[in-house]
């Protein structure tokens, strides 16, 4: 049952990408600075960076004005871990990061967040410039409390869940109102998703979509 779930979602998943409305994110250690296309000058030597893939009218209307209203959340897995959830919303559209809590990676982002807050580059399809943005989290803040006190795992099961219920989740995101309005001034239409993957959980995904199915 898992394998034709997993194919449904896989349908509608590229059916989202071929609209630019979902694409894979990177969660960028300080280690791995030197491989983004753009200047990231103005981050602390040690912070950590999401890098998200904008809907081009959306990177237009950044351009445009580059007025953002950010906010944080988290959501609870049915598989036993958080999501972490970053959304930037301008003129009516809204971008929101996913990011599974697990790994090795995601385990060091919090501390992270904790320390600097949340770094995000925002991109386009093909365009290597970037909207560097920067929310500062209080450490006494709900969403960094909660998960300095979580027990965030290296891996989960065989890795077939997560991937199941995270392009799930993601897609249940692109429901404008899937999340509640944390801006009263912007009303949210459309939305675009990046999926992001701490580097040890898509390398075991990576495996898991290499192995032969078995009938």
């Amino acid at each position: 049952m898992i394998l034709n779930i997993a194919k449904m979602l896989a349908t509608f998943s590229q059916s989202a990408r071929d609209q630019k409305l979902l694409a894979r994110g990177r969660l960028v250690s300080p280690s791995q600075m030197a491989d983004l296309p753009f200047s990231h000058d103005v981050l602390p030597d040690d912070a950590w960076l999401l890098v998200g893939e904008l809907h081009p009218e959306l990177f237009a209307l950044l351009k445009g004005s580059g007025r953002l209203n950010v906010d944080v959340t988290l959501l609870e897995a049915n598989i036993g871990i958080f999501y972490l959830v970053v959304r930037h919303a301008i003129g009516g559209w809204e971008h929101r990061f996913v990011l599974p809590m697990a790994g090795a990676s995601a385990r060091a982002y919090v501390g992270s967040m904790e320390k600097y807050g949340v770094h995000a580059a925002l991109t386009s399809a093909g365009n290597t410039n970037a909207f560097l943005n920067h929310l500062q989290r209080n450490p006494s803040d709900e969403v960094v409390a909660k998960l300095l006190a979580t027990d965030i795992m290296d891996f989960v099961g065989d890795g077939t869940a997560v991937a199941v219920e995270s392009i799930a989740t993601a897609l249940q995101l692109l429901e404008p109102h899937a999340l509640p309005h944390f801006s009263a001034s912007t009303e949210i239409k459309n939305v675009c998703v990046s999926l992001v993957y701490a580097d040890e959980l898509a390398a075991q995904l990576e495996v898991l979509s290499s192995l032969p199915v078995k009938h």
